[in-house]
């Protein structure tokens, strides 16, 4: 079984998870759309930084433009990525 939880908004989420069987850990970028769990570009870098090798990072965009997306991989640098739009 594959465990992923997204939406972490703080660096100290990471670390509380760092001991758990936890296989993503995902981070939502503040693209311009309403949504509870985004987050500031800085805000994702901390994030990320605590994120254990264990791990993979991903980043979750809301966008359908290529650009948007491509910004959003460029600014988290996930080990994987998820489109979670319309």
């Amino acid at each position: 079984m594959i465990v992923q939880i997204y939406g972490f908004t703080t660096p100290v989420d990471a670390v509380q998870i760092r001991d758990l069987a936890i296989d993503h850990v995902g981070v939502v970028l503040d693209e311009g759309f309403e949504t509870w769990d985004q987050v500031a570009a800085d805000t994702a870098h901390a994030i990320v930084a605590e994120v254990p090798e264990s791990m993979s990072t991903v980043a979750l965009s809301l966008g359908t433009g290529y650009d948007r997306i491509a910004r959003t991989v460029d600014i988290v640098k996930p080990r994987a990525f998820r489109h979670r739009g319309p």
